[in-house]
C-alpha cells in the first residue's frame, strides 16, 4: 500500500470514529427526557437549521474522502478503477441518502408534532 492510500485511509476512520462519537453524545444527551415526543418537544427551528446544515457538511467531507480514498487506491491498483469507482459512488451515495434521511427525519418529526400530530 502506498503513503497516500494509508493516510486517506487513516483519515477516513478518525473521521468516522468523530462522527460515531458526536452521535453518541447526541444521543446520550437528547435520552435523558426519556420519550420522544419529549425529545422532539426539545428540537426548535435552530435545532432544525442546525441539523439541515450539520448533515450538508458530514455529506460534503464523507464525499471527499470517499473520492480521495478512491483516487489513492486507483494510484495503486489502475486496472481495478472503474470497479472502485462504482463502488466509491454506490458508498457515497448511500451516506447521503442516510445523513439526508435522519436530517428530513427531523424536520418531519418536528413539523408532525407543531401542528399537533402526536
Amino acid at each position: 500500500m502506498s503513503k497516500a492510500f494509508k493516510s486517506t485511509l487513516a483519515v477516513f476512520i478518525v473521521f468516522l470514529v468523530i462522527f460515531l462519537g458526536i452521535l453518541l453524545y447526541v444521543i446520550q444527551r437528547y435520552s435523558q427526557y426519556g420519550s420522544i415526543p419529549d425529545t422532539m418537544e426539545m428540537v426548535d427551528f435552530q435545532g432544525i437549521l442546525l441539523s439541515v446544515l450539520g448533515t450538508a457538511l458530514l455529506s460534503l467531507i464523507t464525499i471527499v474522502l470517499s473520492f480521495t480514498l478512491a483516487r489513492a487506491w486507483i494510484k495503486e491498483q489502475p486496472e481495478l478503477a472503474e470497479r472502485i469507482l462504482k463502488f466509491t459512488l454506490i458508498i457515497t451515495l448511500c451516506f447521503i441518502i442516510v445523513l439526508g434521511g435522519l436530517s428530513g427525519g427531523v424536520i418531519i418529526l418536528r413539523t408532525l408534532w407543531t401542528i399537533g400530530y402526536f
